[in-house]
């Protein structure tokens, strides 16, 4: 379970000094985490910082991991043996070793808890005794110590155990540290074994502890035992200190001081051997301290039985109270010490190396407004009524009767003061000089050489020394200026409260300007200080220190001094330097900070990937996720290991070519994000400027619906022309198809046509052939009969009948040629046409040419001889034309004839009715030849093409 801690509503200011007397209160800012926190439990017996820099809980109901914002709890459900952890080991591997109430072991390897593979053995060996000590060596050896034995469980389960007696502490060194192993009851230890050397002690009489516990430092053993603490150099033990309570841990910090916890007696830190001086946190009095711990970033953690655990961001930094509880209004220097008004009208006072606070007597006030020191070391003070100058050893001498809002002094040492609507001018004494009415408040001033830089409500303005008004820079009317300071040359620094701060060039007005939307961490400026090359800011989020040349630079490098690096408060009003050191003052309280504390560079922040939610479900991480085109709804929570600045800032994109976007939250949510390739890069700044990556880019990417993906666009458009193309084919297909059954059709009628045709012809000729042999030969044999008879009688109508006997057979000839001309099948089509022609008698009207080879098919010939005479036929009796021309050519591949006359013409559209253009038109079909007509008032003229081999 992961809880989001408001560290700013837990910072709890208490002090240490019990003394009554009227001097101001010593402490340390701290922090209680317990249950409303986010632990399980108020009992925690250990705590441990791991190779990452999460900090580790163990409490008797579960363990956490804190990273310094959220706690990420582990219970029995995630693995652990049992819910009481008493201690923690981090072996070479990174990963952590919870050792438990049960006896039995697990660890964390990063993911998740899993149980020691040999608990069962470790159980029949320790006999379900507690462990006291644990060591994983980088073997995967595990070394353990119980009230009865120490041993060792190789990696094959293989198990080495040696038995102690009730009385002794055994300590067995194993690789860089031991193992610790002791009798059943402190109170009877009498005996030390140290590898393989024995040591008496003198038994103790004090209450017992629980256990003994022990720590390394400079090559010696420390252990407790009971209420007494005794060193081992690798030659002797000796006990280096009694204490008045059971001591139930030794912890050794970074700068190797040992820290002692008590049970219900707090902690105390000792420099040195000599275990004098030692340091007392009176926060943690009467509480059972388990241990304690410095972190990497230099804070302590000390964990406790009944209350949880406490941070202790800074021990060089001391925070201060006023001993009647005043809120601190005014501070200001004053030689060697820093005078510090209230708003009960008390004046005091503290130095540089004891700051104790002492009072000024002064006359009854309500508050002080202000104080300045001039260069005579005079104190003017302001109050409502009056405003009263001290001498240098800060007792009374005048009083004037002005409620003055700011001092300055110039060159001359004239001493400038601003009231509600007026400056005042006075000599170093305190005598008037002149006024001058300003028709407007101005709250504080800036003398530089001939300038005077005065305050107003919004903005300011600008006098020459004889206070003639000079300019109220229009690019500053709006903001509301907290003080005025000269960095360099034409330089100024203008603080204010909302807006930044601003650094000016006098003369031009041009500004660059530092705010939470530019490089900077605040936009409440509350006061400022200039120490040698350095810049200070107080403002509503601690101080802020920069150097002066780097802001000219306009690339300021700022360190952050917070709360949360042991500060007061984080709302800072103002600042003095005393000494070496430098007072940070907010309303209540106020801080020390030595010299060099802030030449210390900032702390690492480990940023981390948390998890990735997709549409509200937690996923695993993977090297490039690959999303359906609906889950576009992504989470990514960040955690940022930091204990003592929370000024963490974030920027995001989604890839290198989107601007930067920039946030406060740990937590990014995208929501609909339109499908692609995504690379999402993530960096925290501290003070708004360095900007550093926070994770690696986490890269990822959403595929488009598959109604819009390429390979169905691809699909579509390969269907596209699949339909085209089958259509096409299925088309051309058809085309043939109905070609090809129109070829058949055609075919077909043609055959009909031809078989017709063919017939007729037949026909024809067995009609001619049966005239010319039935009545042909009757006719001639009747006339032979009939001329012999009347021949006998001489009869007179012999000759008639002879005559008519003659003109019918002479008919009956013509129609037989007419139905089958023999000279056809004898001689060819040419020949049967001039015969033809010749039969016609028209006197020379029809011409008749023949070119090229006969055609030797009697088909075609008696085809196109019909045609022919349909032709003439036509001509003769419906185009009264006088002159026709008829000519074949006879081709290898094609047969032409030509046909013209010079009649009259006909109209084609009705004329297609006729009986005899059909008859030609299909006589021509039937040879798959080409029919064409052309008629006009002129004639007509027929081209016909038959192709040949003719099949």
């Amino acid at each position: 379970m992961s809880t989001s801690l408001q560290i700013a509503g837990l910072l709890i200011l208490t002090c240490v000094s019990g003394l009554d007397v009227p001097l101001s209160a010593q402490s340390y800012s701290h922090v209680q985490y317990s249950v409303p926190e986010g632990l399980p439990s108020a009992e925690v017996y250990d705590i441990c910082q791991d190779k990452k820099g999460f900090i580790w809980f163990a409490t008797d109901n579960g363990v956490v991991r804190f990273d310094g914002h959220d706690m990420l709890g582990f219970q029995a459900a995630d693995g652990l043996p049992d819910p009481v952890v008493f201690g923690f080991f981090e072996d070479v591997k990174g990963r952590v070793w919870f050792r438990s109430y049960s006896g039995k072991l697990s660890y964390f390897d990063g993911q998740t808890i899993k149980p020691y593979r040999y608990n069962r053995l470790l159980d029949s060996l320790c006999h379900h005794s507690l462990l006291y000590s644990l060591y994983v060596d980088s073997k995967d050896q595990v070394w353990f110590g119980t009230n009865s034995l120490s041993g060792r469980i190789g990696v094959d389960g293989r198990a080495v155990t040696r038995m102690h007696t009730q009385k002794q502490i055994v300590y067995t060194p194993v690789e860089n540290g031991f193992i610790q192993g002791q009798g059943i009851s402190v109170a009877m230890i009498d005996e030390i074994k140290i590898g393989e050397n024995s040591f008496k002690i003198e038994p103790s009489n004090r209450t017992p502890s629980p256990l003994v516990n022990s720590a390394q430092l400079n090559g010696k053993i420390y252990f407790a035992v009971a209420n007494s603490i005794f060193t081992f150099d690798a030659k002797k033990i000796t006990c280096v200190f009694k204490g008045t309570k059971s001591i139930i841990n030794l912890s050794i910090d970074q700068k190797g001081a040992l820290w002692v916890g008590y049970l219900n007696g707090g902690a105390q830190r000792f420099l040195g051997d000599d275990f004098t001086h030692p340091l007392s946190l009176r926060f943690l009095a009467n509480k059972s301290v388990t241990k304690v711990i410095q972190d990497r970033q230099g804070g302590y953690w000390v964990s406790t039985l009944t209350d949880g655990v406490y941070y202790i961001p800074n021990l060089n930094l001391t925070n201060y109270s006023l001993p009647d509880g005043g809120t601190i209004v005014i501070a200001a220097r004053h030689k060697a010490e820093t005078l510090i008004g209230d708003d009960h009208g008390h004046l005091f006072r503290t130095g540089a190396e004891a700051w104790a606070v002492e009072p000024v007597d002064l006359p009854t006030i309500k508050s002080i407004h202000a104080i300045f020191t001039d260069a005579e070391k005079k104190v003017w003070i302001s109050a409502p009524a009056a405003t009263y100058v001290l001498d240098s050893s800060l007792h009374l001498r005048r009083t004037i009767r002005e409620n003055i809002s700011d001092f300055f002094q110039d060159q001359h040492r004239y001493v400038w003061a601003t009231t509600t609507a007026r400056i005042i001018k006075f000599t170093p004494d305190g005598d008037w000089v002149c006024d001058l009415g300003l028709g407007a408040i101005h709250r504080s001033a800036l003398v530089s050489d001939s300038l005077i830089f005065m305050t107003k409500r919004l903005g300011f303005d600008v006098f020459n020394r004889e206070l003639n008004w000079l300019a109220a820079p229009e690019a500053f009317s709006n903001q509301k200026i907290s003080t005025i300071l000269e960095l360099k040359d034409s330089c100024l620094l203008l603080s204010t409260i909302g807006g930044g701060f601003f650094v000016t060039n006098r003369k031009t007005w041009k500004y660059q300007r530092y705010s939470l939307d530019n490089k900077f961490t605040s936009n409440n400026i509350y006061t400022s200080l200039l120490i040698d090359s350095m810049l200070w800011l107080g403002t509503d989020r601690g101080i802020a220190i920069t150097p002066i040349g780097s802001l000219l630079r306009g690339q300021p490098t700022f360190t952050f001094v917070t709360k949360y690096d042991g500060l007061c408060s984080n709302d800072i009003n103002k600042l003095v330097h005393s000494g070496s050191s430098v007072l940070a003052f907010s309303n209540q309280m106020y801080s020390i900070l030595p010299e060099g504390l802030w030449r210390t560079p900032a702390p690492t922040i480990n940023g981390y990937l948390k998890g990735i939610r997709i549409n509200g479900l937690e996923i695993p991480r993977s090297e490039k996720m690959k999303l359906r085109f609906d889950q576009n709804n992504i989470q990514i929570n960040l955690g940022f290991i930091n204990f003592n600045n929370r000024n963490i800032f974030l920027r995001y994109r989604l890839s290198n070519a989107e601007n930067w976007n920039y946030s406060l939250s740990r937590s990014l949510t995208f929501y609909s994000l339109a499908p692609g390739n995504y690379d999402v890069e993530l960096h925290y700044s501290i003070d708004n400027i360095r900007w550093i990556p926070a994770i690696n880019p986490l890269p990822f990417s959403i595929s488009p619906p598959w109604w819009q993906t390429w390979q169905l666009k691809a699909g579509l458009i390969l269907l596209a022309f699949m339909v085209m193309y089958f259509s096409f084919r299925g088309r051309v297909y058809f085309l043939r198809q109905r070609m090809k059954h129109l070829r058949a059709l055609n075919e077909h009628k043609r055959d009909l046509i031809r078989t017709e045709i063919e017939t007729q012809e037949r026909e024809r000729r067995r009609i001619a052939r049966d005239l010319h042999d039935s009545l042909g030969m009757n006719l001639t044999t009747l006339k032979m009969s009939v001329s012999q008879a009347l021949a006998k009688h001489n009869e007179p109508l012999r000759a008639p009948l002879d005559h008519l006997f003659l003109e019918s057979i002479q008919e009956l000839k013509g129609i037989i040629y007419g139905l089958a001309p023999p000279s056809l099948s004898r001689y060819g089509l040419a020949s049967a046409m001039r015969e033809y022609i010749e039969k016609l008698k028209l006197d020379n009207k029809i011409e008749f040419s023949y070119f090229g080879n006969e055609i030797g098919d009697l088909r075609i010939e008696t085809l196109l001889f019909r045609i022919i005479q349909e032709l003439i036929s036509n001509a003769l009796r419906h185009s009264q034309a006088t002159h026709i021309e008829v000519h074949i050519n006879s081709f290898d591949d094609l047969l032409n004839v030509v046909f013209e006359d010079n009649g009259i013409g006909f109209d084609l559209a009705s004329a297609h009715r006729g009986f005899g253009l059909l008859n030609i038109e299909s006589r021509v079909q039937s040879v798959n030849g080409h029919l064409k007509f052309e008629s006009s008032g002129l004639g007509t003229s027929c081209s016909i093409d038959i192709p040949l081999p003719f099949k």
